[in-house]
């Protein structure tokens, strides 16, 4: 499943690993403790059954040219 087809109820499904919020509270700061506007990134990879972050860097379509 992708992180965009997560409805909000799969997004606060699981608890945050980054910030310790429980299944169905929100994610907060961890510097002032205020709410996030957005789920920490590792919840929603948790919630999305994604564990590793799969990165895979643009492909350059044209060489670069060099002065």
């Amino acid at each position: 499943m992708q992180i965009k087809d997560l409805t909000p109820e799969q997004r606060l499904s699981v608890p945050c690993p980054v910030c310790g919020a429980a299944p169905k509270e929100r994610c907060c700061e961890l510097r002032s403790g205020a709410f996030r506007l957005e789920e920490h990134l590792a919840r929603l990879l948790s919630a999305a059954g994604q564990e590793k972050l799969s990165f895979q860097p643009p492909t350059t379509t044209s060489p670069r040219k060099t002065s």
